[in-house]
């Protein structure tokens, strides 16, 4: 005669516990894996941020203005059109981004004002460098080399072109 045996309760709770320990390494991979891509997509957002205020500027034939500047932990993103009178200002909504320091050709920042001029220019230019929070990991953003173009490099001439000029 056969008999079944059961599994005793020691043996379920041990195995629970290498179950719950097995969920809580892969939880725990998952997370750092999330944060570094909230950081890379962070990061392209304020670029693309960067360069639709950079086009709009300059196909607006107008002068924007963005403003990056730490609120509390987190960092924010907003552009303004600076030519239309105040009742009328056109800009985009901020964008919430999380960095924790943001550095300008090496200096620690709390706020960066950014100028996107009607003729293309961009000011300030430099390296701008990202850190992600709990990490010393950095991204590098170059400013004008996000357009395609170093300063001075003889590129494609910005602003609009005179049809003779083409």
């Amino acid at each position: 005669m056969r008999t079944s045996r059961h599994f005793s309760l020691l043996e379920v709770m041990v195995g629970l516990a290498l179950v719950l320990m097995a969920a809580g390494a892969i939880t725990w991979k998952m997370l750092g894996f999330i944060e570094k891509r909230r950081f890379k997509t962070d990061l392209e957002h304020l670029k693309s941020r960067i360069l639709t205020t950079h086009a709009l500027a300059v196909n607006m034939q107008a002068d924007w203005e963005g403003i990056l500047k730490r609120d509390g932990k987190i960092w924010t993103f907003q552009a303004i059109c600076l030519d239309p009178p105040k009742s009328k200002q056109a800009q985009f909504s901020s964008i919430q981004l999380h960095f924790s320091d943001v550095l300008l050709n090496g200096k620690q920042q709390d706020s960066v004002t950014f100028l996107f001029f009607s003729s293309g220019e961009i000011r300030p230019s430099g390296t701008f460098q990202f850190r992600r929070p709990k990490d010393e990991e950095t991204a590098k953003l170059e400013v004008p080399s996000i357009f395609g173009k170093g300063a001075g490099d003889g590129g494609k001439k910005l602003g609009p072109v005179h049809p003779d000029e083409a």
